[in-house]
């Protein structure tokens, strides 16, 4: 149960939530994802009611270790744009710069 929160995450911000096991935390980013809706209240972003354009905004990164154990870091990478509506090529390019530019680039075939 999630009772009268309410927060602002600034812009291009990396935020998260800490509390004790049945604070609320799940249930909070399940709403900002819309996965699970409100009994009450709203959920703004970018000062606009939750929709579709707004709720891509936001990136949700869950606590899942291992969740991807058997793909290669490029395959985890490429899989999760595409929960995004990116193409699988477009994935591929976008994910390869993105590795290049932290130096990752020569670790890409490897498990993660």
């Amino acid at each position: 149960m999630v009772n009268d929160v309410s927060f602002t995450v600034a812009q291009g911000e990396i935020f998260g939530l800490i509390g004790p096991n049945g604070a609320g935390k799940t249930t909070t980013i399940r709403m900002i994802m819309d996965i699970t809706k409100p009994d009450s209240g709203e959920i703004s972003i970018l000062r606009e009611r939750l929709n579709e354009a707004t709720k891509n905004r936001v990136g949700y990164l869950p606590e899942e270790r291992g969740l991807y154990k058997k793909i290669s870091v490029l395959q985890s990478l490429i899989y999760l744009a595409s929960l995004k509506g990116i193409g699988v090529h477009q994935a591929r390019s976008r994910a390869e710069e993105l590795l290049k530019q932290v130096d990752m680039l020569p670790h890409k075939e490897k498990r993660i």
